[in-house]
């Protein structure tokens, strides 16, 4: 999804941002200071001219076009949109073909539409039948989308048939066309009375980037002329997930576009009647995701938020609308439709909604149940007393999942009356002589300390003494840990003298968060601290402290957002991922683990835990990281290690997407977000970047479960050559999270990236596809980093890829500090 146009009424702030960037220096007179050393002095310069004009504006901002330092000729050419005239056409139409980076280009062909865009076409339609066909179709697209014309239709009908001439790239199952794939983008040139018909042909292209490039341009310039079309491709047998992602999306844009709710419903009329004439279930559950989105409330301000100067936006479809039109999915004969529109109902959150969302804790199928809980747990929380009574009967269920959701949603600080039930869980867990039902009771035992009620301190050390699998035993610990009452804090010091190295490096942990003196993980140094202590301790409050903690999870510096975790890396022997380059680069520190020696790295739910490709782990490993994870641990996964770790570890829920005798080598897949302004994806994607994926011998995902996980970033390049183009996933796993990147993140970058002879070609990858700013840039270019090949590889970060990563990291903090 593109981001809109930016606004020009930017001008008159950016001149007083000028002033700022070297007052001293300015001369006060633009062509004076345009030839000024300092890169500050010109840029404001530039921004002085856009603001002001004068006599020779336009002259000077042209000469700045060919400015050594990039956001300088960048200003430029966004200055000349409003300042540029008949003079600024060929130098504009230049640097849309040939500018050296993505930004310039498009704000480029963006001021070239302001100047004349039927004459904008027309050249660069002379430009999209050679080697610069692709870039010309991408101009097109940005300096069209406010005037549609007829003349363009020819054009990118032409472009978008299959050519010889096309450069295209021959991997995997199916070549992949660009020309087509910037021809269909373009589609917003055309008029919405041709776009119909021509968006409707493609959205099902056997190019997946060509159909989804097609179906953004329906996000792009929205209009209810396209819902039958988008309606039609949502109801086909089988959908790329690439594409299904974008239909909904691209429905959703439709009825966002009204603004009174009544209007609405009247334009979504056709969704509604799709849902209850779908032909299987699978569209069924689809559009039942989609009346979820549209119905979906706003969220609740955070009990410590400042008063809101402005209404939260309302929902696009009222409640009572969303709630009658999910009726035929909510009543299906079949699952699918039955769970999404659970998950549907809780994104309502209205009294109706809910009302489904209890029902839905009986249903005949354990997986509804499951995502009842779980909604339930989101939009009620376990102290509403009708969400309580359910999570307890959950307890009980025949199915262990749907238990151990249930034990996880329990864990809410000031809940009472839940300690007998989760004891009584635990107790039916360790009667079973396989140990089958051991997560249930490591849920139960951390949810019983999370309601930090006085009654679960008993229950928590009697588990302790004794239960016999350690998983138990440092599960109880991590229960003590949470409660924070004193009667918790000799057990957990006793722990410290227990054999296993998670029971103590659990108990130290919660310990070490006591006090700020450096104590040792030994229990005569704990007692002793603790005797002075104890007559007048008094625990922090865990809310108050990671409201307090925010400023480490809103760090400035990636450094500082990680300073203080314990990150564990399970290192790879020879080939696969190796990020801990990455994190030694950015002075991150670490610690580093082999398989099959995982549990010896004492694992706590403090830790993230990075499971570099290949992944590959033993039994003794296995067990260890399920514990982790569900005790309330992060795991991160790249490649290989979706098959070889959390399959193992959390099945059921994404796996290998089988390539089918191909191995997945792939350097250029630009990976893109999927789900609109999900807060994991802040800061990852701007409007510039695209992030290059690498998929060597990649392992590519498969969701199994569409509703217990969500995809982030996908690549319809990728799902064209290779079947599938889930790049990034992640679902909640017992009281932790599991995290699947398909990239192997000591690859991104420099390291497999073609064609880059210069200098300059390597300063516009970086800010193509790495999301490296112009401050940066400066700063490496000064260093003449990019002069090297391999100084560039190794001290230019690809930031987008670790900026995803990190957004977790943030949460975490956020919750655990």
């Amino acid at each position: 999804m593109k981001s809109s146009i930016r606004s020009t009424a930017l001008g008159a702030s950016m001149f007083l941002v000028s002033l700022s960037i070297g007052p001293a220096a300015s001369s006060g007179d633009p062509a004076k200071d345009l030839k000024d050393k300092d890169w500050s002095v010109r840029l404001a310069a530039i921004v002085q001219l856009e603001a002001s004009g004068g006599r020779d504006a336009e002259a000077l901002l042209i000469s700045s076009l060919n400015d050594k330092d990039w956001e300088v000729a960048d200003r430029a050419a966004s200055a000349l949109g409003t300042k540029g005239g008949p003079a600024s056409f060929a130098p504009l139409l230049d640097l849309c073909l040939s500018g050296p980076f993505r930004r310039i280009r498009t704000i480029a062909a963006r001021s070239l539409g302001r100047i004349d865009a039927a004459k904008a076409v027309e050249q660069l339609g002379k430009k999209s039948r050679g080697q610069s066909a692709v870039r010309a179709f991408q101009a097109i697209a940005a300096l069209a989308a406010a005037s549609p014309s007829d003349a363009a239709a020819d054009l990118i009908d032409d472009g978008l048939k299959p050519s010889k001439s096309h450069d295209v790239v021959k991997l995997g199952y199916r070549d992949r066309d660009p020309v087509r794939e910037a021809a269909a983008s373009a589609l917003v040139a055309i008029p919405l009375s041709q776009r119909v018909a021509r968006v409707e042909k493609l959205m099902l292209d056997l190019d997946v980037a060509v159909a989804c490039a097609a179906i953004e341009t329906v996000i792009d310039a929205p209009d209810p002329a396209f819902i039958p079309a988008l309606l039609s491709g949502l109801a086909s047998s089988t959908i790329n997930d690439c594409v299904e992602r974008r239909l909904r999306n691209a429905l959703r844009a439709v009825v966002a576009t009204q603004k009174v709710p009544a209007d609405a419903a009247r334009v979504a009329k056709p969704i509604f009647v799709a849902v209850a004439n779908s032909p299987t279930p699978e569209s069924t559950a689809r559009l039942a995701r989609l009346l979820g989105d549209l119905g979906k409330a706003p969220p609740k301000p955070a009990p410590d938020a400042p008063p809101a100067t402005t209404p939260a936006p309302a929902a696009i479809l009222e409640a009572d609308a969303a709630v009658e039109a999910l009726l035929p999915a909510i009543s299906h004969s079949d699952p699918k439709p039955r769970g999404a529109a659970l998950i549907a109902m809780g994104k309502i959150g209205s009294l109706s909604a809910i009302s489904y969302v209890i029902g839905g804790a009986a249903d005949t199928d354990a997986h509804v149940r499951l995502l009842a809980v779980r909604t339930l747990a989101t939009v009620l929380g376990a102290k509403d007393p009708k969400a309580f009574k359910v999570l307890v009967d959950g307890l009980g269920d025949t199915d262990l999942l749907v238990r151990e959701e249930s034990a996880v949603a329990l864990g809410v600080q000031g809940l009472p009356g839940a300690i007998p039930s989760l004891t009584s869980a635990v107790d039916d867990a360790l009667t079973d002589k396989k140990n089958a039902k051991w997560a249930v009771a490591t849920a139960a035992l951390i949810s019983m300390g999370k309601t930090q009620d006085t009654a679960a301190v008993e229950p928590l050390v009697r588990f302790v003494k004794d239960a016999k699998d350690w998983r138990t035993v440092a599960s109880a610990v991590v229960g003590l840990g949470h409660l924070q009452r004193p009667e918790a804090v000799d057990p957990l010091i006793d722990a410290l003298d227990e054999k296993d190295p998670c029971v103590k490096a659990c108990a130290f942990e919660f310990l070490r968060r006591l006090t700020s003196k450096d104590i040792p993980a030994d229990s005569k140094a704990w007692r002793a601290w603790w005797k002075t202590m104890r007559a007048n301790y008094v625990f922090i409050d865990r809310a108050e402290d990671a409201r307090k903690a925010k400023k480490y999870g809103y760090a400035e510096t990636v450094t500082g957002l990680y300073t203080g975790l314990d990150i564990v890396v399970m290192g790879s022997i020879g080939g696969g991922d190796h990020i801990e380059d990455l994190l030694q680069t950015m002075k991150i520190q670490h610690r580093i683990v082999l398989s099959p020696k995982v549990k010896e790295a004492a694992l706590h739910p403090y830790a993230l835990f990075v499971s570099n490709c290949w992944g590959k782990i033993g039994e003794d490993d296995q067990e260890a990281l399920a514990w982790f994870v569900r005790s309330g641990g992060y795991l991160f996964a790249s490649c290989w290690a979706l098959k070889e770790t959390v399959e193992k570890v959390y099945p059921g829920v994404v796996r290998k997407y089988e390539t089918k005798g191909f191995q997945v080598l792939d350097f250029d897949p630009l990976a893109e977000p999927c789900i609109p302004d999900d807060p994991f994806l802040e800061s990852v994607f701007d409007e510039w970047t695209k992030p290059q994926y690498v998929l060597e011998g990649a392992y590519l995902i498969e969701v199994v479960d569409r509703d217990r996980c969500e995809v982030l970033i996908d690549s319809p390049q990728a799902a064209t050559s290779w079947g599938s183009g889930n790049m990034a996933t992640w679902f909640n796993a017992g009281h932790g999270v599991i995290l699947d990147s398909v990239n192997h993140f000591s690859h991104q970058g420099f390291h497999f990236a073609s064609g880059l002879k210069t200098p300059e070609d390597r300063m516009a990858y970086a800010m193509d596809h790495m999301g490296i700013q112009f401050k940066d840039l400066r700063e490496f270019a000064a260093k003449k980093v990019f002069d090297s090949p391999q100084r560039a590889a190794k001290e230019v970060t690809d930031e987008s890829a670790f900026r995803f990563l990190s957004n977790f990291v943030r949460y975490k903090r956020r919750v655990d500090l």
